[in-house]
């Protein structure tokens, strides 16, 4: 909608404020004569004539209208009149028209062709607009006119071979405001544009345009467009032009396209109220072919998992299906009563682990499709995880001699139930230092009270020790762990005899 009112200043030299006021709460005044004047190529001079009034207009707010289906293009020519710094204002200005802080016009302004405005009208490229304009003056030395033109219009006749153009004070703007707020007449005289001669018979579009084929039947058919047209037809033909069916008419460059599978082709027209042009048909066919949907995936043929079990861990197993683009595990702890869905994918197994009980699995094949029907086991899966091993008890008892002149003698024990190995320590002379005069191992293996000289499988240890007091004792170990330890009630007292006396009473005898 056009919008040219402009701030105005009267003879007090009144602010902005002041002419919104005017406009908005004083009675609208019909005053003067408002006419429009036919010229060339389509442009409508619009006239004010107030010469029948006292005073002098303030404001103009009018409905501009034509009919026949034309359109007005463009509002040009408003009136600006001299404006400096001594005399600040003559003439008739649109709204966006500019003052500086003197009040000296700067910027003659621009129609807002976008916005409402007070008016009623559309705006341009539709038939009607709302002018709102103002005079802006400070004494009657540099007031407007009695009589002059406000502004032109340009019209598009679309074609039509008469226009009629109307002007009307448009109410919710104040219409014609006298600088007094006194109410005046209107009249308005409007004009005829156009001849009886018919217009030109519009050119076909020049170009059409589609793909050459498509895999969803979804695509844009696209054309040109046609000065003068107000809209277009577009026609399809499924059998290579011998018939023809519209899909579309308007005033759009484009039509989106929803079709089944086949070979299509197409032609577009433009059209006015003088009628159609010729028409405009593209050069082949869009060849549709939309794959058919996946169907549903056959059932896996086998599933595949233990009878029995003891650990609750172990894998079941399905054959693929063929189109499946996953895969669906449910179990059941009930014999088929209740399921649950375990796994969801595109392996072809999984591994389980579950507590005691009878289980059975069924699995089915997805795709975009759907699912197919289940593949059940007919078996369970009986779980019975064996209790983990205790820890042995202690070997009943412990053997070695009272005593030895050879230091060489054998430690043994008894087997323990449930034993995979044992340990065998031994104390040299309780914990304490050995003999005096005696070194080396004697001495070293008293400096802690047990020390481990056995760990294995077997049920005895062939000892071979120096001078000295030695105690025993041994335990069971398995995975579960160890037991006490079986220690012997007295100690194993060692003297090995003199070797070189043993010699010389070996001759002697």
């Amino acid at each position: 909608m056009i919008r040219t009112v402009v701030n105005l200043r009267r003879k007090s030299m009144r602010t902005i404020l002041v002419l919104f006021a005017v406009l908005t709460f004083i009675v609208p005044a019909q005053a003067v004569v408002i006419t429009c004047v036919s010229e060339s190529g389509g442009a409508v001079r619009i006239d004010y004539d107030a010469s029948d009034e006292t005073v002098l207009p303030i404001a103009f707010a009018l409905d501009v209208s034509v009919d026949g289906g034309a359109v007005i293009t463009r509002v040009y020519d408003y009136k600006v009149g001299d404006s400096n710094a001594a005399s600040p204002g003559f003439g008739i200005f649109p709204w966006s028209m500019q003052l500086d802080g003197t009040g000296k016009i700067i910027n003659w302004g621009t129609p807002d062709v976008n916005s409402a405005g007070a008016g009623t009208q559309p705006g341009l490229g539709t038939s009607g607009v709302t002018l709102e304009m103002a005079s802006r003056y400070k004494s009657a030395a540099d007031a407007p006119h009695v009589k002059g033109t406000l502004c032109r219009i340009l019209v598009d006749t679309r074609g039509a071979s008469t226009v009629n153009v109307k002007v009307a004070p448009n109410i919710n703007g104040g219409g014609v405001v006298l600088e007094n707020a006194a109410d005046a007449k209107f009249s308005s005289v409007g004009c005829i544009l156009g001849s009886s001669a018919p217009p030109s018979q519009l050119p076909a579009p020049a170009s059409i345009s589609y793909p050459a084929d498509s895999n969803t039947g979804r695509y844009t058919v696209s054309w040109l467009s046609v000065n003068g047209a107000t809209s277009y037809q577009l026609e399809r033909s499924a059998n290579n032009g011998s018939t023809w069916t519209q899909i579309y008419s308007g005033a759009a460059l484009s039509y989106s396209e929803t079709v089944t599978n086949g070979s299509y082709s197409y032609h577009v027209r433009a059209t006015n109220a003088a009628g159609s042009s010729s028409w405009t048909t593209g050069t082949g066919s869009c060849v549709v072919s939309i794959p058919a949907p996946p169907a549903v995936p056959a059932p896996p043929l086998s599933i595949s998992y233990p009878n029995s079990n003891n650990t609750g861990q172990y894998t079941i197993n399905w054959s693929s299906s063929n189109g499946a683009t996953s895969y669906q595990l449910e179990r059941s702890a009930d014999n088929g009563g209740t399921w649950t869905q375990v796994y969801s994918g595109v392996a072809l197994s999984f591994s389980e682990t579950v507590a005691n009980g009878n289980y059975r699995y069924h699995v089915r094949a997805t795709n975009t499709a759907g699912s197919s029907s289940w593949t059940t086991g007919s078996w369970n899966c009986v779980v019975s995880i064996s209790a983990p091993p205790a820890a042995p008890a202690a070997p009943a008892s412990i053997s070695y001699p009272a005593d030895s002149n050879t230091g060489r003698y054998t430690v043994s024990w008894p087997s323990s139930s449930g034993a995979t190995s044992y340990q065998l320590e031994r104390s040299a002379n309780e914990g304490r230092q050995g003999r005096q005069g005696r070194k080396g191992r004697e001495g070293r293996e008293s400096r802690a009270a047990w020390i481990r000289i056995y760990s294995g499988k077997a049920l005895s240890w062939s000892e071979n020790v120096t001078d000295g007091r030695y105690s025993y004792r041994v335990r069971a170990i398995n995975s579960a762990g160890s037991s006490s330890w079986r220690t012997g009630r007295d100690y194993c007292e060692v003297h090995i005899e003199n070797r070189h006396e043993n010699n010389e009473n070996d001759e002697n005898d």
